[in-house]
């Protein structure tokens, strides 16, 4: 028919790519923050392919998981509707049970637990990093420092980031939102 899907391709490329990007954004942002990659330990929240679903199947934080431990970093997966056997039997990742103290978080899953959980006593230290890939955490008072990309939040051009923003700027609390749709994020400083 001659005729050629480039938008369906193109979303399918930046889909394919998120995995890699969020990954090399978490490594980033802890070199920001002084943190030797080196057995830093990172917490990855949630492993399923979607909210409130048991299904692993197509997952994509496999590839973030992945990616972090070939740079030698301490990964924990913690996930409250995956089946811990089919994680480690498909995948060799034990998922953890009780947490502990991390240089940074990864929230790659928008389970409606993560809402519940003191994102504070997670970090290690007060400069450790919380990167929300979900916006689970917007509005919720997490000690982070954060710099804006953009000077305008009328660039944004999403509600749910210009709410982050706003909520930002009212805290005054850093922290990282990644809206996964417009792949814009807030940064840490």
């Amino acid at each position: 028919l001659g005729y050629h899907p480039q938008v369906i391709l193109a979303g399918r490329r930046i889909n394919d790519g998120m995995a890699s990007y969020i990954a090399q954004q978490t490594i980033k942002n802890l070199i920001a923050t002084d943190t030797m990659i080196k057995d830093a330990k990172v917490l990855v929240l949630g492993l399923t392919f979607k909210e409130n679903c048991p299904d692993i199947r197509n997952s994509k934080v496999f590839d973030i998981v992945s990616y972090l431990k070939d740079k030698a970093a301490n990964v924990s997966v913690f996930d409250p509707y995956a089946n811990a056997t089919e994680v480690s039997e498909q995948h060799q990742i034990e998922l953890i049970t009780e947490f502990s103290k991390y240089d940074g978080i990864v929230i790659t899953t928008g389970h409606p637990f993560f809402k519940s959980l003191d994102f504070n006593q997670l970090k290690k230290v007060d400069k450790s990093i919380v990167f929300d890939t979900k916006a689970i955490i917007v509005g919720k008072d997490i000690k982070v420092p954060i710099k804006n990309r953009y000077k305008n939040p009328s660039q944004v051009g999403q509600d749910r980031l210009v709410v982050a923003y706003a909520a930002l700027k009212l805290y005054g609390k850093p922290l990282i939102v990644v809206d996964l749709g417009t792949a814009i994020t807030f940064d840490v400083v």
